[in-house]
């Protein structure tokens, strides 16, 4: 004589969970947004305090040379284009394209720390310069320039 017995139903599926690594992103990249924003509106402030009382913003020997910094945004921008590249590999499923463009993006944020690097060793602007431009001044750029190294370590990590 066979025996019957009854199956239980399978647990529900848990819940579906939200996006949360995309809104910690987020809320993360407006937050750096929001620093580096209120450090140069606070930088801009304070040259623009010093100009109009006919004084010069930045110390004597201090230079500030724009080939440098137009190739620096330069390397950001292509950097940004071949993240998009990698974006876009990555939704078609194709390794090959992907990692070439995460190669060349990884190429391109270290090539901005180098020519970063280099701008900062020919400013010379002291930090601890009479007006406060050196500390204004490093602030800045420097939260700009960790902010690239950590980029390129979560790159790193995640690829």
């Amino acid at each position: 004589m066979a025996t019957t017995t009854m199956l239980k139903s399978a647990p529900p599926a848990p819940p579906q969970r939200p996006r949360v690594a995309l809104f910690g992103a987020t809320l993360g990249s407006i937050a750096a947004a929001m620093s580096i924003l209120s450090m140069l509106a606070m930088y801009l402030a304070r040259r623009a305090d010093v100009i109009n009382t006919g004084e010069t913003w930045l110390p004597k020997g201090a230079a500030l040379e724009l080939r440098p910094s137009n190739m620096l945004f330069a390397t950001l921008l292509m950097s940004a284009i071949t993240l998009a590249w990698a974006r876009w590999a990555l939704r078609r499923d194709d390794r090959q394209n992907a990692y070439v463009a995460l190669g060349i993006t990884t190429l391109l944020g270290f090539a901005w720390l180098v020519q970063s690097s280099y701008l900062f060793s020919v400013s010379n602007i002291p930090v601890a310069a009479a007006e406060g431009q050196g500390v204004l001044f490093w602030s800045v750029v420097g939260a700009h320039f960790v902010m690239v190294l950590v980029g390129l370590i979560f790159l790193g990590l995640t690829t």
